[in-house]
């Protein structure tokens, strides 16, 4: 409840095993009016983190909603409404 008051704009740092994807992923569905919605990870996590969309927001489409950045060349389509990229990947994008 409490992000929710500040719009979904916040750090959760608790520690390993606590529920923080789910969490994120609950505030990012209750202020859905602000997607489109990005999740910036380590790379070696992207896929897991496309898979929890597809699992706890069943209002997605998998293919059409959520798309994967694995590349440079890789660009984020028109009505995609969650994007997932990697820390490194971001970083080397200007």
């Amino acid at each position: 409840r409490v992000l929710t008051q500040f719009d979904g704009s916040a750090l959760l740092g608790d520690d390993m095993g606590l529920g923080k994807t789910l969490e994120a992923l609950a505030v990012a569905s209750a202020c859905r009016a602000r997607w489109p919605l990005l999740i910036v990870c380590p790379a070696a996590v992207r896929m897991a983190w496309a898979a929890q969309l597809e699992t706890w927001l069943h209002f997605l489409n998998p293919v059409e909603d959520i798309q994967v950045l694995s590349s440079h060349a890789d660009r984020v389509p028109p009505g995609v409404r969650a994007c997932v990229v990697s820390y490194s990947l971001l970083c080397a994008c200007e």
